[in-house]
Formats: C-alpha cells, structure tokens, sequence
C-alpha cells in the first residue's frame, strides 16, 4: 500500500538512516534536559531586592508582627514566616490571606503557649532557596495546641512536620490537602511523648529525643542532665560559645538534620578537644558540619585525621598544645608516663619480648618523629607495626658518617608482617629488617624503606630463602669435596683444590641489598592510592570520550554513504529518462508530443498535394516551376518541408527570389534562437547531474532534437 510505504518510508532506508535518528533523538533530550537544569528560575525579589512594587513580593525572615509592620503591601513573601506570640488572639492564631496571599519558602510554628487553635488559608509552598529547611511547614513545641485548619498546602505529607504538640488531637486536623489534592491528615505523624523541645525536657524525665535547632549548653545543671538521656535529635545542633574544654556530646548520638549544616561549631574559645564527633551519626542534607570564629582545637595526632576525615573540611589545629617526651622500652610503666599529647620522641624506642598486649599501646599512634633508633625485636604478641601508623621520620639525630650506625632495626620472625608504617618518610642511618619469608614485607612498603632511607644502606633478610641457599651450599659443596677425593688419586697435591665453605654470614649479606642513589619518597599510601585512582579515572574519562567520537564519526559516515547512494540512484533515474535505450540495448520508440504530432499530420498532408501537384504536371507541363512552388508554399507555409519532401520525391523546385529571401533568413535567426535555448537547457540539466557523465550522448540527443524540427 502506499500509504503504508510513505509512513515507514524513512526506517525502510536502511539502519543507517534508523541509527541516526535514533542517536539524534537522544542528544535532543539531554540537549533539553542539560538546558532546563543550567537555568536557573527567576525569582522577583532576593536579598539585595528586597521588594517589588509590580508582582507585590517581598524578600523576608522574620516574625509575623514585623512583617506586618514593614510590609504593608506584599502579597506574596519570599522566605521564612514565624508565627510569634503577639499574632495570639483569645487563645487563636488566623492568619487570612487579607495579609498576604502566598508563602513560598517555609512556616514555623513553634513554642508557642497558650495558642490552642491554629488557622491558615495562605497558599504554601516549599523552596530552599529561601528557607534552609526541608519541611514547607513546622508545628511542634506548643502545649497547648489542640486544633489545626490549613487551606493552601501546596506540598506533600513528608514536607510537613508536626511533633512535640502534646494535647493536639489528630481527629480536629482540617483543611490538610496535598499537592495532588487528597486528605493528609491520616499520613502526618504527630510524634510520641518521647519527642520534646529543650524546655520541655528539662522538666519531663520520659523526654528521649529533642526536637528544633537545639542550642548546647552543659554549664547549665539542667541541660546536662537533658543530654546525658538524649539519643536522637530532630533538627540542628548549635554549639556556640561554650565554657567546656572538651566536648561532651553523647555517645552514638543521632541527628535526624532538617536542614544543612547539622552542626554548628562557632565562637569557641576555650574548646579544645571536638574527638566526640566521630561517635555521632547523621543523617540530613550535606554538609553536615560548619566551623567559624573558633581558637585552634587540640586533638592528639591520630585523632586529628579521623576528624577532619569526618567533617569532610580542613580545621585549625593549635600545635602548642603538643609535647616532646622522652625514649624509651615499651612496657605498661612506660605507656602510663607517657604523654596524651606526645608526638615527639627524643631518644630510641624499643619494642622488644612483649609476650602480651601493654595497655595504652595506642598512645604510640600520635608518635610523629623519633629522634634515635627504632628496634623491633623477638616479640609474640606483635603481629604488625599498627601501633606507629603516624611516624613519619626516625633516626633525625644520628650521623652515619662512617656508615655502622642503624637507625630502624626489625627483626621479628614469629607470625610478624611489616604493615602500618603507611605515614614514614625519612630514615637516617642504616635499615635491617629481617623476617620469615619475603611476602612479611609488602611491597609498597618495601619500596617505601628503600626509598626514605637517608644516610646508609638496606638490607632485607628473608629467613626461609636464606635457609634454600643455605641447603644449596651445602650440596655444591659436598659435590665439589667429593669431586676432589675422586681426582686426588690421578692428580698431585700440589694441584688438587681444595672447597671453601661459604659462612651464613655471607650468604645473609648476598640475599638483598638496596644501594643509595633513590630520591626520597615524599607521600604516604593514602597519597600514592589517590594518584592512582585520580589517573585511572583520568584514563576512563579519556577512553570514553575517544569511543564517543569514533560512534559520532560512525554516524556520519554512514549518513553521507546514505546521501551517496541516493545520488547514485537519483543519476541513474535521470539517465534511463534521458536515454532512449532500454536495459537490453534494443532501441525504443520515444514518446511523441502534441508539437509531433501534429508536425507528422502536416507532413503527411504535404505529401499528399506533392503527388497531386506532380500528376497536375504530368498532365499540364505547360505549368511553370514557380506556380508549383507557390502553390506548395500556399499549401504548407514551410520552404524547408518542401525542400526535403520535394527531395525525397525528386520534385524539381525554383530557386528562391529576392523577395522570398527575407522570410528565409527570419526563419534561420528564430531557429538559431531555439537551438540556443536548447543548449541553455541542455547546461542546466548538466548542473543538476552526477559531475562528469557522457557529453557525447548530450550531443547525441540535441542532434535528435535539430533533426526533429526540421522535418
């Protein structure tokens, strides 16, 4: 059917025409999604225009008295509406929209006493662009709220937030519409007896979890008590201008943030220690947390990086508060004088015949320097060097200038593995570590020693292929004795040799030896696994944008193929149009015009009245030549048809006088002028076709077309 061919006319072209569009339509729609999401929605007011006098909209924050005082003629408020005690009256709150009509940002509702019914009929809707929090509408706090009527919510059950309203009944919630227009008061949660405000809870022990933007201050008596029972907090946390050195937030606190940051840190002076934010759990719209106008915080070295680990941002760490302690042997007695905020060490440590755990090991962790030796030796309850996962330097005091003194010595075969020396940079003076097999020492921290090493030379002894060559010495060497016993017999003494043993001294100092000569290794694991990931997602980001412009160079081949091969057809349709042959070679009849026709019907007249004219002769031949071209030109008014008829019937005609020859060179100028238009035809049609086909077969035609016209 034709209609069906033109409706799949374009997907029955081939894939390539499919493939393109296809493709085509996918970038137009992440075109238009690209777009839509670049453009920012205008808004007529913001915190530098604060009101517009045409749309009657305003930028505002605040009460609903101020806003009544200030903004008399703003119908439509962009930004945070507090509902305050002064908009009580007998014991309601009606907001009309004689005020203002519509609330596009947030309403609170909160700590209001003696409000017992509550009504609103302004249009509400949420956007964080001017209120911070996820909720379009906030009610909690008031004690003696009973009654709710709300006409123009214009959000979802999740964006509203009702709790901590203890006398509210659920059955007297009127008006509550969603955006899709169906009853939400069936979805709201109006909370338990256990979600309380601050004031509420300093006086109601059942008080568990705190709900608002919480202030925290431990000096008070009662508020310290509120916090030692709360594990869940419903909004934010302020922590501002507190009198603690230390922070004392409890353990596995939840916050269930309503808006970002969840906790704020600002103006602190005496706060040091902030370690008990690593033990609180979070969950709300990031960043979690924000640090502003404090004293530089005092954490010990470990600490710090699980901290700034946590916050996701860089703090100001105040490095006076840390102390240089004196070497030492590790034992219990040792670790218990030991510092808290110990990160440099003047002397040697030593880790050696420690059957058992010491309590406090983890107090090695804020080690950062070691000015002598560090030795590990003949330890079972040592598995790894964990416990010295911040040291970055050892050995800063020692001079090996004669090349005998060591300064990292480990030699530890009992289950031992060379891990948690992820931070070390620098090592002064010679290296031996010695272990069980080679796979005791990782790479990464093989090449780490190597590569830190200052001042002297490296050596790693792996035990098990120190004993394999020890075995294999022995064996060439009982080869070689027995060798010389069998040729002592043939050969004199003076010529006969004599094995040397090769000591397990010797052997130790071939198995492996790293010389100087490396620059010395500037980052830690953390720092090269980073490099590595950055480079390797490099390389996705570059492979995926080579494939991506090879599939576009694949699609547009493929269209200009297609566009070729309609060219191709396009020429050949024009050829066969214009060729009188058909596809077997025999010659066909070409169709014949009106002009032909009626071109033919003169001619065959003409020739009729010829053979009259010529019987007329036969008859008369008293007629002159000139009667009878006269009488043929009356007859057919062409010169040139009778010259060719009366050539085919070899009729005799007069020459033409001087007064015929003017119409005959008026005749010759019209035909010049149509051969002329024929050509200008001609080079048309060679512009609109295939570049390079047949100008004989063009020549050819227009020969045709001459000897039409003239017969």
């Amino acid at each position: 059917d034709i209609r069906t061919r033109s409706k799949f006319q374009l997907w029955s072209r081939g894939p390539s025409i499919s493939l393109a569009l296809a493709v085509f339509i996918l970038l137009y729609f992440d075109t238009i999604k690209y777009v839509c999401s670049r453009t920012e929605r205008r808004y007529p007011v913001n915190e530098s225009h604060r009101f517009d006098k045409g749309t009657e909209s305003c930028y505002f924050s605040g009460t609903v008295s101020d806003f009544k005082r200030d903004y008399s003629g703003c119908k439509n408020i962009y930004g945070k509406l507090i509902v305050d005690k002064l908009s009580i009256r007998n014991k309601r709150v009606a907001l009309d929209k004689t005020v203002f009509k519509r609330v596009e940002g947030c309403v609170v509702v909160a700590s209001l006493r003696g409000m017992e019914h509550f009504s609103m009929q302004q249009y509400i809707v949420r956007n964080r662009r001017f209120c911070g929090y996820k909720y379009a509408l906030l009610i909690y706090g008031n004690p003696d709220l009973r009654s709710l009527y709300i006409n123009g919510l214009r959000v979802k059950a999740e964006r509203v937030f009702i709790k901590a309203n203890r006398n509210i009944d659920p059955n007297e919630f009127f008006g509550m519409y969603s955006i899709m227009g169906g009853n939400i008061k069936d979805e709201i949660d109006i909370g338990t007896e256990e979600e309380c405000t601050m004031e509420m809870a300093r006086y109601d022990s059942r008080c568990t979890t705190l709900v608002g933007d919480v202030e925290y201050r431990p000096e008070k008596a009662l508020n310290k008590n509120v916090w030692s029972r709360t594990s869940k907090v419903l909004g934010t946390i302020l922590i501002d201008h507190i009198a603690e050195t230390s922070l004392q937030l409890p353990r596995n606190l939840f916050i269930d943030a309503w808006a970002s940051p969840a906790v704020k840190i600002v103006n602190n002076r005496d706060l040091k220690q902030i370690d008990a934010l690593l033990y609180i759990k979070i969950d709300g719209p990031k960043p979690w947390f924000w640090f502003e106008n404090n004293t530089g915080f005092c954490n010990t070295i470990d600490l710090r990086k699980k901290i700034e680990t946590k916050v996701k941002t860089t703090i100001n760490w105040d490095d006076e508060c840390l102390q240089t302690c004196q070497g030492g042997k590790v034992s219990e007695k040792y670790l218990k004088r030991l510092g808290k905020f110990c990160h440099v060490l003047n002397g040697s440590l030593i880790v050696e015949g420690l059957e058992e755990i010491p309590d406090g090991l983890e107090k090695l962790n804020q080690i950062e320097t070691i000015s002598g030796q560090l030795k590990v030796r003949n330890n079972q309850a040592i598995k790894d060097m964990s416990f010295l996962s911040n040291l970055k330097a050892v050995g800063d005091g020692i001079h090996n200038k004669d090349g005998t003194k060591y300064g990292m010595e480990i030699n530890d075969v009992s289950d031992f593995t060379l891990k948690g020396l992820q931070s070390l940079r620098k090592i002064r003076g010679n290296v031996l570590v010695i272990t069980k097999d080679d796979e005791d020492v990782p790479p990464l921290v093989r090449e780490r020693i190597t590569t830190g090493t200052i001042d002297g030379r490296v050596k790693f002894v792996s035990l098990s292929a120190l004993h394999a060559t020890t075995q294999e010495t022995e064996k060439t060497e009982k080869v070689e004795k027995d060798t010389t016993e069998s040729t002592s017999t043939t050969e004199s003494p003076t010529n006969s040799i004599e094995a040397v043993p090769i000591t397990e001294t010797e052997e130790a100092e071939e198995v492996r030896e790293y010389t100087l000569g490396i620059p010395v290794l500037e980052e830690n694991r953390d720092y090269l696994m980073s490099e590595y990931t950055k480079a390797h997602h490099t390389h996705v980001e570059i492979v995926g944008l080579v494939l991506a412009i090879i599939a576009i160079a694949f699609i547009v081949v493929l269209g200009l193929l297609s566009r070729r091969k309609k060219k191709i057809r396009r020429s050949k349709r024009n050829t066969n149009r214009n060729h009188p042959q058909s596809k077997t070679g025999q010659t066909t009849t070409a169709t014949m015009t009106k002009e032909d026709v009626t071109e033919q019907g003169r001619t065959k007249s003409l020739s009729k009245k010829l053979e009259v004219v010529s019987q007329s002769k036969e008859q008369d031949p008293t007629k002159s030549k000139k009667s009878i071209s006269k009488t043929i030109e009356a007859v057919s008014g062409s010169k040139e048809q009778v010259q060719t008829i009366s050539r085919s019937r070899s009729i005799e005609i007069p020459p033409p006088s001087m007064e015929q020859a003017e119409p005959k060179s008026k005749s010759k100028t019209i035909e010049a002028g149509s051969q002329r238009k024929a050509k200008k035809r001609m080079k048309k049609r060679l512009r609109k076709q295939k570049p390079g086909s047949d100008k004989s077969f063009l020549k050819r035609n227009a020969r045709k077309k001459k000897r039409r016209r003239s017969v």
